[in-house]
């Protein structure tokens, strides 16, 4: 990612508990940092430009006020899906088109769209976030790195995963 997509608040009611994460629509009284447009319900596309789908949110470190994910509503053309599928994009992997009303994925292993990790619209548990990362950043050497490679909360722990209070924790359809 070229740039870091931040949350700010807007205004005075607007809090988060630290240590989780949220989906931006979640967070009441936060948007996206104003150097970066807020790019929810655009086009996401393959560095090649084939079309795979839209931004339908951001999964944000409530932390870091950074977000982890782009929540990417998949086309269904594009995996021959006969229902709605989301995947997670690691914001890392990605990044943003402003003048073409886009979000290029940058890297995609050679087995593509179709074997990425799905999303049910909640929030990723700590095994799917690995399945994420392992897919988008593979390991390059058996034993180099064991570890998940994620920023750690201030207090050195990785932050606690879990749905939002009062959170639907997943899409309705």
């Amino acid at each position: 990612m070229t740039r870091k997509i931040r949350v700010v608040p807007n205004n005075s009611d607007a809090s988060a508990l630290p240590g989780m994460l949220m989906h931006l629509r979640d967070m009441k009284g936060f948007s996206i940092a104003d150097s970066i447009p807020d790019f929810r319900g655009w086009e996401v596309r393959l560095r090649d430009g084939r079309r795979v789908g839209t931004v339908d949110d951001l999964i944000i470190d409530t932390t870091e006020f950074q977000a982890d994910y782009i929540e990417v509503k998949v086309d269904r053309e594009v995996i021959g899906a006969s229902e709605d599928t989301w995947m997670l994009v690691p914001a890392s992997v990605a990044h943003i088109r402003d003048k073409n009303d886009c979000v290029v994925i940058d890297v995609l292993p050679i087995k593509g769209v179709a074997d990425a990790p799905r999303s049910s619209g909640k929030l990723p548990s700590e095994q799917d976030e690995r399945a994420i990362h392992d897919y988008y950043m593979p390991r390059r050497q058996s034993g180099e790195n064991d570890t998940l490679d994620m920023a750690p909360a201030r207090n050195g722990r990785r932050p606690a995963r879990r749905d939002a209070p009062n959170s639907p924790g997943g899409r309705a359809n």
